[in-house]
């Protein structure tokens, strides 16, 4: 269902990038995605899609600018507090991204032309209490009700379970992997950024092992976000808060150590979720923030024939191949502007590549026809906001990946290039001649994202590793030291709300 949706989305959507806006005839409007199919679903932003049709039935595929269409929410049962925001995809069709700042009852969506014409159905949205709770609810359900209410696709999930193949159900004693993590990692040398986390009682855990452990901030946003939606089974695990990953894959006198990152690589067995970037994007619903992919549709505000006819790249200095990019610049720059904004690996070679140069915008990215995506330290976390926009993104090939970089096919979503850069120049010149497939690949892209890295997908992405890590483990550990631990503490709402679960009780209660 997801495929059909996408594809009545993007729907001929390739050629809005060649085009002008143009003032189609709008007879109808098509409203789909999760907060219009399953509204019980809690995300921090629910999130639905709206496609304009024309008079013939065809899906319009021209951005007919941001006020074409009035998406107005009213509740039928007074007043609360919510915003909305309409993000136009420059292609037909917007994406509309709902923020309830407290629990509300029975929301009215409608989506309306300009003049004041009804072009959609009115969804009422509600849950089974005639309401919809707001993300700060902490009213988790059991994991399969979550799941199936989420409407979780299997597909979503093959990759957890090539990451899980080193280790069979009930195979691994969480004593031992704690054991090798300080053994290998943890007090020695203290080289390494991890936190172990335990969750009980469905609250959260953690000790921390390394001197750099800040970005545990972010694992503890996720896991409270999600321990408020899902009752999640009682486990341990250990996040690697580093770039790299830590458990190699190579032949060893003593079982891997099966370790949860956020990057995975090609001679590493690290069991890989969501990055932090992408959860970052999940998570954050205020207006100063420009990069979750509901709102980054709007970098595709520069059509195709006005963009620059070259490649672009600008970053720091945390990998030789980004020094030798600026170098096939410098020779030619008819094909490829790129430079560095920082230097912090290669400072003795400022005088080469250098100087620095200012960054600029990252909307601005999209003044160029091709997006060059070359790794950092690992894996390049831009990419998933560069396959958003509607330039063509060629990546490097790389050992590193994301979670989601397994389902990426070349050629399909983006174009590839040699991991030395040696063909990167006959990549370009192949886009300039082939304007036509590099336009299908772009629609791809974003098919691609709206299938597989939407908020939805994340939740359940990150729910079901954590359910399928729990089963490699053979038992719970029992009589541990706790006296190292930290209590990660849901943060108490500047807001009182009241939410389904404190309203179920109370009626059960009187029954």
């Amino acid at each position: 269902m997801a495929g059909f949706q996408a594809a009545l989305f993007f729907s001929s959507g390739l050629f809005y990038l060649f085009s002008r806006v143009f003032a189609a005839v709008i007879s109808r409007a098509i409203v789909y995605g999760p907060a219009i199919e399953v509204p019980k679903l809690v995300l921090p932003a629910r999130y639905f899609f709206v496609q304009l049709v024309d008079e013939h039935g065809m899906n319009i595929t021209e951005s007919q600018g941001k006020d074409a269409i009035d998406v107005r929410i009213w509740s039928q049962s007074g007043p609360c507090s919510f915003n909305h925001f309409v993000y136009d995809a420059f292609d037909g069709s917007y994406n509309v991204r709902l923020v309830l700042r407290e629990t509300c009852a029975n929301l009215l969506v409608g989506v309306f032309s300009k003049s004041g014409k009804l072009l959609s159905s009115k969804y009422l949205l509600k849950d089974a209490l005639g309401t919809l709770d707001a993300d700060i609810c902490d009213c988790p359900m059991p994991v399969e009700e979550w799941k199936a209410t989420a409407r979780c696709r299997q597909d979503l999930f093959k990759f957890i379970d090539e990451d899980l193949a080193p280790w069979p159900e009930k195979s691994v004693d969480f004593k031992y992997v704690i054991d090798e993590v300080e053994r290998k990692w943890g007090w020695q040398t203290k080289g390494a950024s991890l936190v172990h986390y335990r969750i009980r009682e469905n609250k959260i855990f953690k000790k921390t092992y390394g001197h750099y452990v800040g970005f545990s901030e972010f694992s503890d946003k996720a896991l409270l976000s999600i321990t408020r939606k899902v009752w999640l089974p009682d486990v341990d695990f250990v996040l690697n808060l580093g770039d790299w990953p830590l458990e190699l894959r190579r032949r060893q006198s003593k079982p891997p150590v099966p370790i949860i990152a956020w990057c995975g690589s090609a001679d590493s067995l690290d069991i890989v979720l969501p990055s932090y970037e992408v959860m970052l994007n999940t998570l954050k619903t205020d207006l100063s923030y420009n990069q979750d992919l509901l709102k980054v549709s709007e970098l595709r505000q520069v059509s195709w024939k006005n963009k620059t006819s070259k490649a672009f790249w600008r970053g720091r200095d945390s990998r030789k191949e980004r020094l030798l990019l600026v170098n096939i610049s410098r020779s030619h720059p008819d094909l490829l502007d790129a430079a560095l904004t920082h230097f912090f690996f290669f400072n003795n070679d400022i005088p080469v590549y250098g100087p620095a140069v200012a960054t600029i915008p990252f909307q601005d990215f999209f003044k160029y026809k091709y997006q060059v995506n070359v790794d950092g330290t690992v894996a390049a976390y831009r990419l998933t906001l560069l396959l958003a926009g509607n330039s063509l993104v060629l990546k490097q090939d790389s050992d590193y990946y994301e979670h989601y970089y397994r389902g990426l096919q070349q050629g399909v979503h983006y174009v590839p290039f040699k991991a030395d850069l040696s063909n990167l120049l006959e990549k370009i010149k192949w886009a300039k001649r082939n304007p036509k497939k590099v336009l299908k690949i772009i629609s791809n892209a974003h098919t691609f994202l709206k299938d597989n890295v939407m908020p939805r997908e994340i939740y359940c992405y990150n729910i079901e590793v954590l359910l399928r890590y729990k089963k490699i483990l053979q038992h719970p550990l029992l009589n541990f030291n706790m006296s190292h631990f930290e209590k990660v503490a849901q943060q108490p709402s500047k807001k009182q709300t009241r939410c389904s679960c404190v309203r179920k009780i109370k009626q059960d209660e009187e029954l």
